[in-house]
C-alpha cells in the first residue's frame, strides 16, 4: 500500500508539473494570438515589402494577375488596374469617370477616377449601400476601389471633383472621360 501511495504521489507531482507547463504554453500562445489580432485589427489591404513593391492583400484574381505584370510603381498599378472594368472584371475598360465614393463606414466622401467597360457599370458603382467603397492605404498614400471586399482598382482620391477631373484627363493612365452629370442625368436616371 505504501508503494502505491508513493507512486500516485509521484504521478501527482508529475501531473502538476505537466499542468503547469501546459498552462504556461497556453498563456504564451494566447498572448501571441492577442498581439496578432491587435496589430491586425484594422482592415489591412497592403504592405510594403521594403523594396518599394506594393503588395495588395485582398486583391481579386484579375488584379493579382495585373500586379504580376507591373513594376509596382503607383502609376503603373493605376494604369494596369484600370485596363479592366471595375464592375465586370473580365471585360476591358472603355471609359473613365470621376465618381463620388464613401469608405466602408459610409463616410468621408471622395472623388475617384474609375474605369469601366460600359456606362451602366457606373450606375452599379453609384448605388447607395452597394458593393463598392474605397479603402485608403496610408503606407503607400493611395486608394483602392473595393468591390465585395476585394480590391479591384488602384486610384488616387480627391476631396473635390475638379481635382479628380484633372487626374482623369491623364491619357497615359485612364480612358476617355465621361462626365458625372451625364452619368447621373442620362445613364442612371430612373
Amino acid at each position: 500500500m505504501n508503494i502505491l501511495r508513493k507512486m500516485s504521489l509521484k504521478k501527482l507531482k508529475f501531473s502538476r508539473f505537466q499542468n503547469l507547463l501546459i498552462l504556461i504554453v497556453c498563456v504564451i500562445l494566447s498572448l501571441y494570438v492577442a498581439r496578432e489580432n491587435f496589430t491586425n485589427s484594422k482592415e489591412n489591404f497592403t504592405n510594403n515589402n521594403g523594396n518599394n513593391n506594393i503588395i495588395i492583400k485582398n486583391a481579386d484574381d484579375k488584379l493579382k494577375s495585373v500586379i504580376k505584370k507591373s513594376d509596382n510603381s503607383i502609376d503603373n498599378l493605376i494604369k494596369l488596374s484600370h485596363e479592366w472594368c471595375a464592375n465586370m472584371r473580365n471585360s476591358k475598360s472603355l471609359s473613365t469617370a470621376c465618381l463620388p465614393l464613401v469608405d466602408k463606414n459610409g463616410k468621408n466622401k471622395r472623388f475617384f477616377p474609375i474605369s469601366v467597360c460600359c456606362s451602366t457599370c457606373y450606375c452599379q458603382i453609384l448605388k447607395k449601400n452597394g458593393k463598392f467603397h474605397y479603402k485608403y492605404d496610408a503606407d503607400n498614400d493611395i486608394y483602392y476601389l473595393v468591390k465585395s471586399n476585394k480590391v479591384v482598382q488602384v486610384m488616387r482620391g480627391f476631396k473635390k471633383n475638379n481635382n479628380c477631373l484633372k487626374e482623369a484627363n491623364n491619357e497615359n493612365l485612364y480612358f476617355p472621360n465621361l462626365k458625372l452629370s451625364v452619368i447621373r442625368n442620362k445613364i442612371c436616371k430612373k
